[in-house]
């Protein structure tokens, strides 16, 4: 081969970062395999982490970046094995936002080509975008480049994204320009450069990309030249490695080599010595077994959706590919280690998770080898069956149960129907597939509506309407104003008594849906209405809250005063909280691959999925629960960055319930304070169960309940008196009177929350003391207290009506809470503790 400079790839990788560094660029650190991006499965790319910086969304940390990027595909997945394609790679990329432009790209990648790795310049080719006189110019005048080995190809070859001039999509974009080596000089001069730079990839490789932003799509299809012009290149490790190594392949470079001779090692399979398929199920390994351990390391499991399936298909790929060699037991776990090994210098993750990857990855091909078993029983049947009947194709019916019931992903099923002259029909499977769905959705209780109308509504609100604020985080009250309303997907300027609306507002401190976290509940007040809040989600920029009219009328444009349900919110904070302690002690004890998935987090329960290769053991559980406990009781103030927290929830055995899908979840309100020294309260355990020496410090436990129960009836005379107040007015007042007694019940209402919020301390406090950490019946009865600063419509009280009043109610709501805190005090509630 031609490489003068012959270097390991570690070298390689340094010394282009170092290089590119000397022109000022930052050397950034590779992203993981995950991007922060919903539309992509993998980074596949060096520049999809630095998107927000192209698109103007963030400030780069410098205006000139280089890093070498771990990236994974899978478009060519059926090419691996040929020797120059992968799935996993690595992309060695320089970036420019808004600093240098096409001169120094150019320049600089003909400098680190020719003189720093000494490729001869004879044996280098570019193109360029057909209408790219440009970069052809500083070609042929600023590198002295001959013009007979400038080709120009059109924007399916040389444009970013490919054909977008013609086709879009809007949106940056912008010519290409590639850099070729002739691996083949001795060859001469093709009969047509032209198509041999563009389909001839085995003589002519590529090893550099040179990306030039300087277009903005517009929605009729001309170009806009952006104000600010990127640079994005990429240069494959893995192929100019081959180059400098002089390898006939990139499998026979330090990268992939190692790996080879393993396999050879465990197979007795010889690599090289001309049977072509056995060099291909060796390579093939050799490429999948990279993705796989780095997918693994940055947290992805297998599974059969998204980029769980993309792993799963490299492992169970891999595996057939085994079974080709006579490899009939689990190998794969026994490349894990040399992939570490030849990678450790440049990427930590796998070396730091490497017992882990090690496991899932056997635990995974298990599996597989289990389900492969029944499955390829089945599999040959049905072909022998084809065979039998002078058939060529396997029916989509077949394979899809083969998907159904065994697990074989319909590209296996096509693989091994290959191998046996057969081929499958696609269509079929497709169908049968689509009826599956159909029959789930059909049978399915919980049938969704799209709300299509108010989609299309809100899109429309989005070209003259501001996002909303919210201010949520600080404020549970707040002044705002209705800046829309919608019923039934269509926009209305009103609503009047029992009907139902989404309201958006300018400014909101409801709390609306997100990962996993229920809306926030409450009110809303106007001078002329009162609005009970149901929900809150967020549609595009907008908090849409999901109410319905209680009282009067809400028209679009009024001032209103916002009110959250404070008790809500404050379980939901508690539960909040639980679930990063939950996660704590997930990872501590079943390891740092158990990642969150998703959660449900509501006023009186969560739900907590996490990642996991095997059902969690009892004794796993226990410690679980045991290290969730010992936080709470040990009140953590770094958890609210030294300030104290409104609580957590207690976690139980008897709460807890584990799923074979590893969900969590705790019932309950939280009954244990963070922020309150658990040194005033002795005599329990880490678990919350009294201890042995608790009992001698009974009199003291029941010198707090004394002081509970005197507080409570304090709160009841209080309320007595308050609601003698209301009665009166109700009673003797006159027609003129009763805006008076409306004004008296506001205030009384205040004080009952108030107390009742009170109450809830002394009941918890007193329960604390008692050594009885549990958990304790959730105030869910609370007053609707009316906004001081606006005056509610008059409303003809009865006379005879006082005892369903929400006074009374609320009284009532307030006894039951005290016989309920009275039983505590009972020998059979202790002992149960």
């Amino acid at each position: 081969m031609l490489g003068v400079v012959r270097m390991t790839s570690n070298e390689l990788r340094t010394s282009y970062l170092k290089f590119f560094e000397s022109k000022g660029h930052l050397i950034h650190p590779s992203d993981s395999l995950v991007p922060n991006d919903p539309s992509l499965l993998y980074t596949s790319a060096g520049m999809v982490q630095f998107k927000p910086y192209f698109i103007g969304e963030r400030v780069p940390p410098c205006r000139r970046i280089t890093t070498s990027q771990k990236c994974l595909r899978t478009d060519d997945i059926d090419e691996v094995g040929d020797g120059v394609h992968h799935t996993f790679f690595e992309m060695l990329g320089n970036f420019s936002f808004g600093d240098y432009f096409k001169l120094e790209a150019i320049t600089w990648a003909w400098e680190y080509l020719t003189e720093v790795l000494k490729l001869n310049p004879d044996h280098l080719w570019t193109s360029v975008y057909l209408d790219d006189d440009e970069a052809a110019e500083i070609w042929e005048r600023e590198i002295g480049f001959p013009s007979d080995r400038i080709v120009r190809l059109g924007e399916d070859k040389n444009y970013w994204p490919a054909n977008a001039p013609s086709q879009g999509p809007n949106g940056p974009c912008g010519p290409c320009n590639e850099i070729f080596l002739d691996v083949a000089p001795h060859l001469g001069r093709p009969e047509d450069p032209t198509w041999a730079i563009a389909h001839d990839g085995n003589r002519f490789v590529e090893i550099w990309n040179l990306v030039f932003t300087q277009f903005d799509r517009q929605e009729d299809g001309t170009m806009k030249p952006l104000p600010s012009k990127n640079i994005d290149t990429g240069m494959g490790l893995e192929r100019t490695i081959a180059v400098l190594q002089s390898a006939p392949s990139d499998y026979e470079t330090d990268l992939f080599l190692p790996i080879v001779k393993r396999v050879e090692k465990l197979s007795g399979a010889r690599y090289g010595a001309g049977d072509e398929p056995t060099d291909r199920s060796i390579r093939v390994i050799s490429d999948h077994i990279r993705g796989a351990v780095f997918a693994i390391a940055d947290g992805v499991m297998p599974s059969n959706l998204g980029r769980g399936h993309v792993l799963r298909r490299l492992i169970r790929r891999a595996v057939l590919q085994g079974s080709n060699l006579g490899l009939d037991k689990p190998f794969m776990h026994e490349l894990v280690g040399i992939v570490v090994d030849l990678m450790k210098d440049a990427y930590p993750e796998p070396k730091e998770r490497q017992d882990y990857v090690t496991s899932l990855i056997k635990a995974e091909e298990e599996k597989f080898r289990r389900t492969l078993d029944a499955g390829m029983e089945r599999l040959r049947e049905q072909i022998d069956e084809v065979k039998r009947s002078r058939g060529s194709v396997l029916s989509g019916e077949a394979a899809f149960v083969l998907h159904d019931t065994y697990g074989f992903p319909l590209e296996l099923t096509q693989e091994i129907a290959a191998a046996e002259g057969l081929g499958v029909d696609v269509e079929g499977f497709n169908t049968a597939m689509e009826e599956q769905r159909r029959r789930a959705k059909d049978s399915s209780q919980m049938g969704a509506s799209l709300f299509v109308g108010e989609a299309n509504a809100i899109s429309e609100l989005e070209q003259t309407l501001s996002p909303t604020v919210f201010v949520g985080y600080d404020e549970l009250e707040a002044e705002s104003v209705v800046v829309a309303m919608l019923s039934r997907g269509e926009q209305v300027n009103s609503a009047r008594e029992g009907e139902s609306v989404e309201i958006i507002l300018d400014v909101t401190p409801f709390y609306a849906e997100s990962g996993g976290q229920v809306g926030d509940h409450g009110q809303i007040f106007s001078k002329g209405a009162v609005v009970k809040v149901n929900d809150t989600i967020k549609v595009s920029n907008f908090f849409v809250h999901s109410a319905e009219i209680v009282g009067g009328e809400l028209r679009v444009g009024e001032r209103v005063r916002c009110q959250v349900d404070d008790p809500r919110r404050m379980a939901i904070a508690r539960n909040h909280t639980a679930t990063h302690l939950l996660h704590a002690s997930l990872r501590n004890i079943l390891g740092s691959h158990a990642l969150q998935s998703g959660s449900v987090v509501e006023p009186s329960r969560l739900r907590f999925d996490f990642s996991h290769f095997q059902a969690v053991t009892a004794e796993e559980l226990r410690r679980i629960e045991d290290e969730v406990n010992e936080k709470v009781l040990a009140d953590l103030q770094g958890l609210a960055a030294g300030t104290s927290t409104s609580g957590v929830v207690q976690v139980h055995s008897s709460t807890i319930r584990q799923s074979s899908m590893h969900q969590m979840e705790a019932s309950g309100s939280p009954a244990v304070p963070l922020g309150t020294d658990p040194k005033l309260f002795p005599g329990t355990t880490a678990t919350g169960a009294p201890s042995s020496g608790s009992l001698a410090a009974a009199p003291q436990r029941r010198k707090w309940l004394a002081a509970g129960g005197c507080a409570a009836a304090l709160v009841i005379v209080v309320c007595l008196a308050a609601s003698a107040a209301v009665i009166a007015a109700q009673l003797w007042g006159g027609s003129g009177s009763s805006q008076a007694a409306a004004l008296a019940l506001v205030e009384t209402q205040t004080v009952v929350a108030q107390t009742r919020n009170a109450l809830s301390t002394v009941v918890g406090a007193a329960t604390q003391t008692a050594g009885m950490l549990q958990v304790l019946p959730t105030f869910t009865s609370t007053p609707t207290p009316l906004p001081p600063t606006f005056t509610p419509p008059p409303t003809p009280v009865p006379k005879r009506v006082v005892a369903s009043s929400p006074l009374m109610n609320s009284i009532r709501s307030i006894s039951a809470e005290l016989m309920r805190a009275s039983e505590l005090r009972s020998p059979k509630r202790t002992s149960s503790t």
